[in-house]
């Protein structure tokens, strides 16, 4: 069975996004956990435009922006994920945190 790329960078973005939580936690004890998890998607944001930038300036693949429909669902999804995030408030029940998410 041959393994596509895409499936390959989503098994190591998961595996990465799995690895961050143990290495970010003792971050929070500095820095409020929500300004670190703007940092992080902030960094992850810069790295990936310079990633791009870097493939398409040598020449190896062009870039491609969403366009039209694809714009649309991608600003939808962000705003309403946004919507969500800004609405949910961490509840603490012994030694497990949970985030109570109210239906929008």
């Amino acid at each position: 069975m041959k393994l596509d790329r895409g499936i390959l960078a989503a098994l190591g973005a998961a595996a990465l996004f799995g690895i961050s939580t143990p290495i970010a936690k003792p971050l929070t004890v500095q820095v409020p956990p929500l300004l670190l998890a703007g940092l992080l998607y902030l960094g992850s944001g810069l790295g990936l435009a310079v990633f791009l930038s870097g493939r398409a300036f040598v020449g190896r693949e062009r870039l491609v922006w969403p366009r039209g429909a694809s714009l649309l669902w991608l600003l939808g999804a962000t705003a309403y994920n946004g919507s969500i995030a800004a609405a949910s408030r961490p509840k603490r029940l012994g030694k497990f945190a949970f985030i109570e998410v109210p239906f929008v």
